[in-house]
């Protein structure tokens, strides 16, 4: 069987041995593993000679560390235990110590094994383990006795010492009674050891002597510090950490040495013995006088450095009742803080980021400090101004760093995380001394500003700290001090608008430049006769027109929210604003990349950055001629025709093209996508008319002949999803800048979107009707009539297809929230009359089907909340109704009358097996949610039909579900008596715990266990 186990194992490994054979082979392993016997079979494996193939042996060793973690006590009886233990320290003594292990693999797994082991029988069966390993070291001629013996300390460490690791409870006392007896019997001897081991290899194999520092580092924590920090041991380790790099044997020695007293110094203790412990290793003076030659080893050094100053800071917060000792830990703390600045100023990122947690527990000790009002002292503030110029100087981009044109999260993952990690920083010293701060950054950014230097990188520094001058964007940014005079933030935009900051023409500059102008527009509220250079610097190649094509996009954004923001400034120059943007104006058509002819282009495949970010120059053409207060109605009309005629006449010529014979090139679609979606940005910047006063904004009719244009677009190149969804966006936003004038136009659109859309499409469409609705409301009533039947039978033909994937499962769902959305949104704007009028009354049946599916389409909570809270309105509208409300809502008696008959047959059925269904899961929010919408809707039938509901579910219903008589009076008397808190309650212990139990809720109502959404052909 052993050779068999190892040509398996082979097989397994071998890339030449075919998938059946590993399959069999592999099978074969796992019946030796399942089988109580594998891993003696395992062990003869790993000890046998000649040695099997390092590959055989390392499974071996690993089965018998399962056995011995997972099934110890049920598969092995102490007798095999002891002859475990015995087989295995004889293959070390008379096999290992002489031959070695030549895979690594193997040597480290051994190691592993006999902690294993050592967990298991230390306690009882091998007292004699730490005798045993510390005999390795005495046999000559070999160091495999010692390597194997701080292996084995280590695989302890993992498997006894780390309490990073999840362990169970068992796990967790084993550990700890283990712990104590190595206490009680062992350590006493292994402590000096370990400090031969780092003394007598530190010259000829400094590995071994690695090894032990870490190991007493690992065990320092938990054993008598007394055997740990000595005088010997704390010279040895000053001696190292002290060797300049190019006297020492491996660097690596220097750098456990440091890790090595981070762990001593982690050690959990009262804070009077770890000050103690802390001043015995002078710690501050000692890492002052460290030879800082290696940039791995200062990052060490930095670590340690910020485990003291977080060992002072637990000092000082648990001497709160010792004055005297918290005094002492603030002035070592102080001792640190040159220590801390320095790493702070470092080069490499890891440094840096090793000091952040003590720079943040200082800042957090001023912030208590200022809270209980006492004001800083001279050696914080000072502190503090160091802080800040080093935080400052970290922020500037390293003078060789490589700029290349990229999307903002790839700058990020460059340089933007450590500003962003600083600027925590940057805003505490802005928070603790604000006249420090202002005075520092007023300096740096007005001097930058001054001298204009050639460099990119200092003035992008001085409009990046500009910009994060002010600490809380919330808030309204102040620009004058208490005597109205201009404040440092004043001075510096004064200055920045007035420079030559922009001369430099590099791509970081222009961005935050104008981020600066949007950020503190209301500075140019204050002094306006700044925003004509301002505009100057946007309208040349400085800003729209910049070379680099992510400057100029992201300029264009800016521009409009500049605009958008001034509004009651910016119109003033409309006149000379315009002229300048009609070159970026132009609309170029690209296609996008990768583009695959057979595949449709959608409204996302073709809006790029580009794109979009010229749609914010159209919408910003509106805002300016919608503000500018000093120009004409009709000379208003001739600018806005500067811009609209030619988007027009593009989508007029495409028409007539179109309609002689649709266009191959899908450019020609791109572009007129990009017309109408630029007419829609342009009408999007103008406000909406007010019904009195529509003669004052001439624009009206205009935009109500471009509606025209488009429709006329739409009826020739609908079949377009691109036309469809620039229609419906430029639709959305005439709306709004021409109101009512609009609303004719809404049939023909809707029917041209429907023509040929896809799933996808209707999901946009239904949130667009229902913002209408919303809207115009009654002014709509007479469209969404002739609309509603269309439109609600395109959307049964779509609910009713079968997802044959995720994306389109997904679709699925985004559709029915769309479409119950919708069918909300009439109620809640009063056009419920709409759905049971003349022309719509043979589709409202499968409406109400439609919704009573939803209502049990658990894997939707959302959509089955709606369902419900749906029905609930057409009970509240339908039944519970004054005779004024009859008219406006289309209700007669004989529909109130079948609408009541569907309520008592379907609805109310539906609420009482929804919650007896066991997917109902009242432990979650949304299920808890719908819980109340049907209890709710209970309360609505008996306001509504009072005794005909009350007369229903005693004389009908509950017996038809074999509710028991004094449940049943129990219910009828609930639902009469409480209110609807108390209500809920007892439904629930009415629903739940009989729905597994005593009732079985079989209704004769069998349709309603899958109704289906009806189709408009049935």
């Amino acid at each position: 069987m052993m050779e068999q186990l190892e040509q398996a194992i082979e097989a397994l490994i071998d890339p030449r041995i075919s998938n059946d054979v590993k399959v069999q082979a592999n099978q074969y392993i796992e019946e030796i593993k399942a089988t109580p016997t594998g891993w003696q079979l395992c062990l003869e494996l790993f000890v046998k000679k000649p040695k099997s193939s390092p590959h055989a042996r390392l499974f071996a060793l690993q089965i018998i560390d399962l056995v011995l973690n997972t099934r110890f006590n049920q598969l092995i009886s102490v007798e095999q235990a002891i002859w475990l233990r015995d087989t295995l320290w004889k293959y070390v003594t008379e096999s290992y110590l002489i031959e070695g292990e030549e895979f690594f693999y193997n040597r480290t797994k051994l190691a592993t094994t006999l902690a294993t082991l050592f967990r298991r029988l230390y306690l009882k069966d091998w007292n004699s383990f730490f005798d045993d390993l510390l005999g390795l070291l005495k046999v000559e001629g070999t160091n495999l006795g010692t390597e194997l013996f701080l292996r084995v300390l280590q695989a302890i460490d993992e498997e006894v010492v780390n309490t990073t690791l999840f362990r169970g409870k068992d796990e967790t006392n084993l550990n700890t009674d283990l712990k104590d007896k190595m206490r009680e019997r062992d350590l006493n001897n292994l402590v000096p050891v370990w400090n031969q081991i780092i003394i007598g290899y530190q010259s000829t194999q400094p590995e071994f002597s690695i090894m032990g520092l870490g190991i007493m580092g690992a065990f320092a924590d938990w054993i008598d510090i007394k055997l740990v920090v000595t005088e010997p041991f704390l010279s040895l380790l000053f001696q190292i950490l002290r060797t300049p790099k190019d006297a020492l044997p491996s660097l690596g020695l220097r750098n456990a040495a440091c890790d090595c007293l981070n762990m001593i110094v982690s050690k959990g203790m009262k804070p009077h013995e770890k000050m103690q412990l802390l001043q015995l290793f002078r710690a501050v003076e000692m890492i002052s006088e460290l030879p800082l030659d290696d940039s791995e080893f200062i990052e060490h050094v930095a670590k340690l450095t910020n485990k003291l100053g977080l060992e002072y800071f637990m000092i000082w917060k648990g001497a709160d009742q010792d004055p005297e000792l918290q005094a002492n830990a603030y002035k070592y703390l102080e001792a640190l803080m040159p220590l801390v600045l320095n790493f702070l100023s470092s080069e490499h990122e890891e440094t840096i980021i090793a000091v952040f947690p003590t720079v943040n527990e200082l800042l957090n000790l001023f912030k208590c400090q200022t809270k209980k009002g006492q004001p800083l002292m001279e050696s914080q503030n000072i502190f503090l101004s160091k802080l800040l110029t080093v935080v400052i100087a970290k922020f500037k981009y390293p003078d060789d760093f490589e700029w290349e044109e990229q999307d903002e999260e790839d700058e990020e993952s460059h340089f933007g995380g450590m500003r962003k990690s600083l600027k925590s920083f940057f805003d505490a010293i802005n928070l603790l001394n604000k006249p420090l701060f202002d005075s520092l950054v007023h300096s740096i950014v007005t001097t930058t500003f001054m001298s204009a230097p050639s460099d990119w990188t200092t003035l992008e520094l001085a409009l990046r700290i500009l910009y994060q001058f002010s600490a809380n964007h919330n808030k309204h940014i102040v620009f004058v001090n208490e005597a109205g005079e201009a404040n440092h933030l004043s001075d510096m935009m004064h200055k920045m608008v007035e420079s030559d900051v922009l001369k430099c023409n590099h791509p970081s500059l222009a961005p935050a430049f104008f981020e600066n102008v949007v950020r503190y527009h209301q500075l140019f509220e204050l002094r306006p006769e700044l925003i004509p250079t301002v505009f100057t610097y946007f309208l040349d190649q400085r800003g729209i027109y910049h070379d680099s094509a992510p400057v100029r996009y992201r300029v264009w954004y800016l521009f409009q929210r500049f605009i958008r923001l001034l509004k009651g400034h910016a119109g003033k120059y409309a006149e000379d604003i315009i002229p300048s943007l009609q070159q970026v104006l132009d609309i170029r058509p690209e296609l996008p990349e990768g583009f695959d002819p057979q595949v449709p282009l959608s409204h996302n495949d073709i809006s790029t950055n580009a794109v979009t970010s010229q749609l914010n120059l159209f919408e910003s053409v509106g805002m300016l001629v919608a503000t500018a207060e000093n120009i004409s109605p009709m000379r208003k009309v001739d600018i806005l025709q500067m811009v609209l005629v030619p988007l027009v006449g593009k989508i007029q010529s495409g028409s007539a093209r179109a309609r002689e014979a649709l266009p191959t090139d899908p450019l020609f679609y791109i572009e007129l996508h990009h017309a109408v979606m630029a007419v829609g940005a342009l009408a999007k910047g103008l406000p909406e008319p007010s019904r009195k006063e529509d003669a004052v904004y001439p624009w009206v009719k205009m935009l109500a002949q471009s509606t025209e244009i488009i429709l006329v677009l739409l009826e020739a190149t609908g079949q377009y999803q691109i036309i469809r969804d620039a229609a419906r966006f430029a639709f959305s936003r005439l709306l709004t800048s021409a109101g009512t004038e609009i609303l004719p136009y809404l049939i023909h659109l809707v029917n041209g979107l429907m023509t040929a859309c896809a799933p996808v499409e209707m999901v946009d469409l239904f949130p667009f009707l229902g913002l209408l609705v919303h809207k115009f409301s009654n002014e709509l009533y007479p469209v969404m009539d002739k609309l509603l039947s269309p439109l609600l039978e395109r959307s049964f033909v779509f609910l009713n297809e079968q997802p044959t994937g995720t994306d389109e499962m997904v679709m699925l769902v985004n559709l029915r929230k769309a479409y119950v959305s919708f069918l909300s949104s009439l109620f809640g704007s009063r056009m419920e009359g709409v759905l049971c009028s003349e022309g719509n009354n043979h589709n409202f049946n499968h409406v109400l089907a439609s919704l009573i599916h939803f209502t049990k389409d658990h894997d939707n909570p959302l959509v089955q909340k709606m369902a419900f809270n749906i029905l609930l309105k057409m009970v509240h509208s339908w039944l519970v109704i004054t005779p004024e409300q009859e008219a406006q809502t289309n209700v007669t008696p004989q529909f109130r009358a079948q609408f009541l008959d569907f309520a008592l047959q379907t609805i109310i059925p539906t609420s009482f097996e929804v919650p007896m269904l066991k997917t109902f899961d009242l432990t979650d929010g949304q299920t808890v949610l719908i819980f109340g919408e049907i209890t709710s809707l209970h309360q609505t039938m008996l306001q509504a039909t009072g005794q005909t509901f009350l007369e229903y579910l005693d004389g009908n219903f509950l017996p038809s579900i074999n509710c028991p008589p004094q449940l049943r009076q129990e219910f009828m008397t609930a639902i009469q008596q409480l209110d609807a808190k108390n209500y809920r309650k007892f439904f629930q212990v009415l629903a739940f715990p009989y729905r597994s139990n005593h009732l079985e809720f079989h209704y004769p109502i069998s349709s309603l266990d899958s109704f289906p959404i009806a189709s408009h052909q049935e």
